[in-house]
């Protein structure tokens, strides 16, 4: 088989264990092959994917095993980790508290399934230790390998380094604090290097971050020194109790620096005073290495697993389509872009695991479909096509709505596919016969126009939009969540009242989800396999559209008698003021805007640096005139700074708030909060550009407003800019 590692980190453990894990596939007969982006997985095409490092979503149409050997501090302290794990189609570990986490989550998601047994350990290796004569010689060095990510007890080491017979090692800016001559260099990660060097030392220290101290989860470390026969010093924890008893040497790692340091040393004197028994252990350890834990073994173990998940797959496939297979209409709007967009959309339909199609093409332009029309397509029982020449997003919509002819129906549009398993996650629990009010939706996933690498970790030109629901506050937070592709829905909820075109320019989708939504239960696939192209140059932006407020009112407004879902009780009217007040001001003249320069002039400048807030590399930089440095953290709509305006001496009618930046990398959203911070009065984006540029936002009542927010925007990436200025204009009699 061919098997993707794939890993977004440079220079790391994983990198090493992947050069272990290859040497191990090609002794065993199967291929390993070392991925970073998406692009490369699909260029690959390998059978699965094993995912070294849950920083990373499944991405790609391919089956995504998640390696989990991190502590479950780690999902819970992050929310994109836990987001990532719970999109890959099976879980890989060798920890018992793990693998019970695990085996709850899949049952809690919906898709129960069990927890394969392997870990990304080293192969078997011919050099072994001579610990004879190092013992001997009272030559053993004290061996600890690290990245030193996370400077975990940097101190401890630093006291460790000046011990007698000790080598510590990685690269050399992780070690900036140890004695001369305890430095052992940045070892080669080439899968035999390091375990060389714990034999040329003969002993080797296993120390764990205190959350996989607590969590019984192991390193990589005891795989490495017992492979080559060499002493293993290890912290004391129940799984290397259970695996490896007393064939290694143990401490207490919650001691003290310098408490810790003698426990270690004590341990290499106990091996001195007791030679052969100490041989003794390593032997064995090596064995028990060799039977049960050396990559060989682990990695057969994750084709094996491969191989079961897929036969359990496909049986519950069979038995779901001998019952009942629904016949679902997917309505592609088509007509801004060219066919080849066209027939990936359908080529991702006819690729579907579960259901059988009809596609309604709905055409607003001209364009030549007949290459599509005259193929035959598996899964794909009818293609039609609707004319709309001329009709907008909202009338194409509505066209392919009234020629749905299936028991459920999807959209996809043109730039849009899906994974090949999106119907078979979307009705998890498979219908007997067609289901009644039934809405599903799933993740999505953005395909953006260029990847980017932060920290040494590689990005991806691809990203989670959205997983899940993150806002229960008001409907636009709600339906902000979904992608136009991402939902499945049964036809009898397209009332008559729904089925009538509500004549918008933008958040045609989004009334349309929010009114299924109101009649029906929605359940969520936890996966995220509906992907949107956000890659185009020519791109929409319909939250900068001119009739963008009025259709969101007409939103609301025709929602009135909708029944909310239970998380969204509250006064409608309430909601809809608010909503109101956020009403855009009219646009100006240009002669009007001249004569507002004469009459308008600077009462305050800059923000109040107490109530004022930053995050990430961001930093306040003079409050006096509103200067800031903004560089957010990558992650989609991440907030850089809430800045508190400072407010003039006197109080005024009327204000124009004047932003003055500069934009050096990425895209940044500057806007201003409501007065409790729950969502946006105001808010624009601007993107690269060599020049300074300035936005501007009326505000007629300061007491009325909240801190003005500078935040990421939609995809996950690096933004750099400056603040230049903030002033605060008004009419100056």
């Amino acid at each position: 088989m061919k098997i993707a590692y794939r890993n977004p980190w440079l220079m790391a453990a994983e990198n090493q264990a992947c050069c272990s894990l290859t040497i191990a596939a090609q002794r065993i007969g199967h291929e390993l092959v070392y991925c970073r982006y998406s692009e490369e997985m699909e260029e690959l095409a390998p059978d699965f994917v094993l995912s070294a490092s849950s920083t990373q979503p499944k991405l790609v149409d391919i089956p995504h095993y998640g390696v989990i050997h991190e502590p479950r501090d780690c999902f819970f302290a992050n929310r994109h980790y836990f987001n990532n794990i719970v999109t890959y189609d099976g879980y890989l570990t060798i920890s018992e508290t793990l693998e019970r986490f695990l085996t709850d989550i899949s049952v809690g998601v919906g898709r129960p399934k069990p927890v394969g047994y392997y870990y990304n350990s080293c192969q078997r290796h011919a050099a072994s230790a001579d610990l004879e004569k190092l013992i001997a010689a009272r030559e053993l060095r004290i061996t600890y390998f690290g990245t030193n990510w996370d400077r975990r007890r940097e101190s401890f080491f630093r006291v460790l380094s000046y011990s007698p017979g000790v080598e510590i090692c990685g690269p050399e800016h992780a070690w900036p604090v140890l004695a001369p001559g305890s430095y052992g260099g940045a070892t080669e990660f080439d899968g035999t290097s390091v375990q060389e060097r714990y034999a040329k030392n003969g002993i080797g220290l296993v120390l764990l971050s205190n959350s996989h101290l607590r969590d019984d989860c192991i390193s990589n470390r005891i795989f490495e020194i017992t492979s080559v026969g060499a002493i293993a010093l290890c912290c004391d924890i129940p799984w290397i109790r259970n695996n490896f008893g007393d064939s290694v040497y143990y401490f207490e790692q919650n001691l003290p620096d310098k408490a810790l340091c003698r426990e270690i040393a004590e341990r290499r004197e106990e091996i001195y005073r007791h030679p052969e028994i100490a041989m003794e252990k390593a032997r064995r350890a090596r064995e028990i290495f060799e039977a049960k834990f050396a990559a060989e073994i682990l990695l057969q173990n994750a084709v094996d697993y491969h191989e079961k998940m897929s036969e359990r797959r496909a049986a519950g496939l069979r038995s779901a389509r001998k019952s009942y297979s629904p016949l679902i209409s997917v309505i592609v709007r088509c007509g801004c872009r060219g066919v080849e967009f066209v027939e990936r959309a359908i080529s991702s339909i006819s690729r579907q695991t579960y259901g059988k199609f009809e596609v309604v093409l709905v055409r607003h332009q001209e364009l030549d479909l007949s290459p599509l029309l005259n193929t035959r397509y598996p899964n794909i029982e009818a293609v039609r096509v609707i004319e709309c020449s001329g009709g907008n997003r909202s009338a194409s919509l509505w066209a392919g709505l009234g020629a749905v002819g299936g028991q459920y129906f999807a959209v996809l549009d043109d730039d849009d596919w899906w994974f090949s398993n999106h119907f078979e996650t979307l009705f998890r629990v498979k219908p007997a016969s067609a289901q009644s009010r039934f809405f599903a939706f799933s993740g999505s996933i953005a395909q953006l126009a260029t990847r980017q690498a932060k920290d040494g970790c590689a990005e991806d030109s691809r990203a989670v939009h959205s997983m899940g629901f993150t806002s229960q506050e008001s409907w636009r937070g709600v339906v902000s969540i979904f992608a136009s592709n991402c939902f499945v829905a049964s036809t009898d909820l397209l009332t008559p009242d729904l089925l009538t075109d509500p004549q918008m320019e933008t958040s045609e989708d989004s009334y349309l989800i929010a009114s299924l939504m109101a009649q029906a239960d929605p359940r969520f696939s936890y996966a995220a396999t509906s992907v949107f192209d956000r890659s185009l140059a020519d791109q929409s932006d319909f939250t900068q559209h001119p009739r963008r407020f009025e259709d969101e009112l007409s939103l609301q407004l025709r929602m009135l008698s909708q029944r909310p879902p239970s998380f969204l009780q509250g006064d409608v009217w309430a909601s809809l003021v608010k909503f109101w007040g956020t009403r855009p001001a009219p646009a100006v003249s240009p002669f009007a805007e001249a004569m507002l320069r004469e009459n308008y002039g600077p009462v305050s400048s800059g923000y109040v640096a107490e109530k004022s807030a930053f995050d990430g590399a961001s930093v306040l930089t003079d409050p006096a005139t509103g200067g800031a440095t903004i560089r957010p953290n990558a992650a989609p709509w991440s907030y850089a700074v809430l800045l508190s305006l400072n407010a003039p001496e006197q109080k005024y009618p009327q204000y124009q708030a004047v932003f003055e930046v500069l934009v050096h990398k990425g895209t940044i959203g500057i806007g201003v909060l409501n007065p409790d911070e729950s969502d946006f009065l105001f808010r624009q984006t601007l993107t690269e550009s060599p020049k300074p540029q300035s936005i501007e936002f009326p505000i007629a009542d300061l007491d009325k407003v909240g801190r003005v927010v500078v935040q990421n925007w939609v995809a996950p990436g690096e933004a750099d800019a400056e603040i230049l200025s903030i002033r605060l204009l008004a009419e100056i009699s």
